[in-house]
This record gives C-alpha cells, sequence and structure tokens, in this order.
C-alpha cells in the first residue's frame, strides 16, 4: 500500500532515532548502531519509491486504458437530391442545382425521431446551398461550383440537431439557354470597349490634328518637316497644300501669301457681227491667200465637205479664192459640182 506522504516524515525520524536510543541505552559502540540508522533510512527511501511508481502506472493505465476502447460506427444514410434551382446574383438568372446528401445520427442524441430525415436534411443542404450561391455571378460558373462543393462537404449538424448533414458529387450548371445569352452579353461588352477605346485614339488623334498640328501653315509646314527632315525642298512645294489643309480643318481662307497663284483672265467671248461669219471661225487663224498655198485651201476645203461642214468649207474656199475664179477648188471630174 502507498506511504502517506505526511507518515513518511515521522518514520524517517524513526529510523534515524531508534538505533541511536538503543544503541545508548544498551551501550553498543558508535560503529554498530549508526550503520543500522543509516540501512533503515535507506530502505525507507527505497520503499518510497517502489510505491511512487506502482502509483503512477496505475494512473497510466486509468487515464489510456478508455482510448482503446473499440467506437460504435453510427451507420451513414445517403441519398440523391433532385435538381433545385437557385437564384444568383444576375436577376433573372437561376443556377440548377443537384448533390448527394450524407447524414447519420448525432452521437447522445437522445431527442425522439420525427418526421422524413431526408426531408430535414435536403431543407438543411439546400439552404446552405442558396446562402452559398446568391451572391455568385452565373457568368463565374466554375469558381461559384468549387466554393459550393467544398461549403457543403463540412459536415453541420441541421436544425433539430439530430443529424450530422453534408453533401457530395455536388452539381451546379446554369441553362444553356441563359448560358448562350451570357456569352452573347460577354461579347458585346467586349466589342463596345474596343469600340470606345477606338473612338477615344480618333478623338485624340483629331484634337492632336486639328488644335496642333493644322493650327496653322507654319504648325503644318513644321509637322511635316519634323517627319521629313531630309526633304525640304520638297517640303517647300507643298506649302500651298499645306496651307489649303490648315485653311479647311479651321473653316477659313486660304492666306494669300501661301495661295496658288492667280489665274490669268478668261478670253471675252466673241459675238457674231451679223455677216453671217463668225470671228471666232477657224479660217481667222489660217494663213493669209498666196497662190503657193492654194493647195493647203484645197485640202482643207475637201476635209470640211467629207465632215458635212459645207459653211465652213465655203469660208475656206472664199478666203483662198476672194474673186470667185476659176481655180482648184473646181472639180475637174465633176463641173456641175459648182
Amino acid at each position: 500500500m502507498n506511504v502517506d506522504r505526511r507518515l513518511f516524515p515521522m518514520l524517517f525520524v524513526i529510523a534515524v532515532l531508534l538505533p541511536a536510543v538503543v544503541g545508548l541505552a544498551f551501550d553498543w559502540p558508535i560503529w554498530v548502531w549508526i550503520p543500522l540508522a543509516v540501512g533503515l533510512v535507506v530502505g525507507l527511501l527505497v520503499f518510497r519509491q517502489i510505491q511512487q511508481r506502482r502509483s503512477q502506472e496505475e494512473l497510466r493505465r486509468r487515464t489510456v486504458e478508455p482510448a482503446f476502447q473499440p467506437r460504435v460506427e453510427v451507420p451513414v444514410s445517403r441519398t440523391s437530391l433532385p435538381v433545385v434551382p437557385l437564384a444568383s446574383a444576375k436577376p433573372d438568372y437561376e443556377f440548377q442545382f443537384a448533390c448527394t446528401m450524407n447524414w447519420r445520427p448525432v452521437e447522445g442524441h437522445a431527442g425522439a425521431e420525427q418526421g422524413d430525415p431526408r426531408a430535414l436534411v435536403a431543407e438543411h443542404l439546400v439552404g446552405r446551398a442558396a446562402a452559398a450561391v446568391g451572391q455568385e455571378s452565373p457568368a463565374d460558373l466554375a469558381l461559384a461550383h468549387h466554393r459550393l462543393a467544398m461549403t457543403l462537404g463540412r459536415a453541420e449538424v441541421e436544425r433539430s440537431g439530430r443529424y450530422l448533414v453534408w453533401a457530395d458529387d455536388v452539381s451546379l450548371v446554369v441553362p444553356e439557354a441563359d448560358a448562350a445569352r451570357l456569352r452573347k452579353l460577354a461579347d458585346l461588352r467586349k466589342q463596345e470597349e474596343l469600340w470606345e477605346h477606338e473612338r477615344g485614339f480618333e478623338r485624340s488623334v483629331r484634337a492632336y490634328l486639328g488644335e496642333d498640328v493644322l493650327k496653322d501653315t507654319g504648325s503644318a509646314v513644321v509637322w511635316w518637316l519634323a517627319k521629313h527632315t531630309e526633304q525640304v525642298s520638297e517640303t517647300a512645294g507643298l506649302i500651298t497644300t499645306l496651307a489649303r489643309l490648315s485653311a479647311a480643318a479651321n473653316h477659313t481662307e486660304v492666306d494669300p501669301l501661301f495661295g496658288p497663284p492667280a489665274l490669268p483672265a478668261p478670253h471675252p467671248v466673241a459675238q457674231h457681227n451679223g455677216n453671217g461669219s463668225s470671228p471666232g471661225d477657224i479660217h481667222h487663224y489660217l494663213p493669209e491667200f498666196e497662190e503657193s498655198k492654194a493647195w493647203f485651201g484645197r485640202q482643207l476645203h475637201d476635209l470640211l465637205l467629207s465632215h458635212e461642214e459645207p459653211e465652213r468649207a465655203k469660208r475656206v474656199e472664199d478666203s483662198y479664192n476672194p474673186d470667185c475664179q476659176e481655180s482648184l477648188f473646181d472639180d475637174p471630174e465633176n463641173p456641175d459640182q459648182r
């Protein structure tokens, strides 16, 4: 049996004093009773050490043995949950949710079983799923699916406290018609974003050209020279063109200093003189009549006749035969022609 902690100091004192008292009473030599006292003290210490070791082993057995007691395996029930629509973060778009429900009774629960446990489990899982995907966009379906599977994979006690519930084989999809609409909306957003960038770039170019490059003729010339530093002479020939561009961009007239040279005055319109001939007729530009040029007049006369211009042919004949004398204009093979 264990030695009481309060008894051990008393036994220690007795083990030391008893040999001394007996030795002195019977007049023992000192070398007899002192070793006897030491032996009693050592024996007492060894006995106490043995008792402490036994006490620790007993305590260890009492602590460890319950952990190795076999546990009773609680059966797990499983069943499929049909497809349930769940609202998403985007109005009028829903998720289609399905899973395999798992549940088992909570250990130590003393409540009587009430109703169908599948209804309690389904209510619990659908509520958790609705709360999980209610803030998810249907466009982020893959991410929402992973988050929902992780959430429902954690076992939780349903509201009655009788069952521990979790789910696996979680399915979360978007109806194909809604998925097609979402893809089309995404494409339109991308196109709109690209168009906005293109419009912004166009406005930037227009502002640069209108407010900087084509602000005036000098700015336009300097801009052109900056891009064609080796074409000084060619740039000088483009000053008029650049001046016109600058004037058109600013809705102003071209500066006369850079404008094109003045066009020559138009020729006056010839007026008929009333004698049947026009001053602008071709015979005014023909050489004056000479005998040596009579053959030229005949050739021109015949050419005009071949093009059905008898009046002009007559005026040519009058120019080269003013006295209406017989000349080369008479056709010797057809004397009655005249």
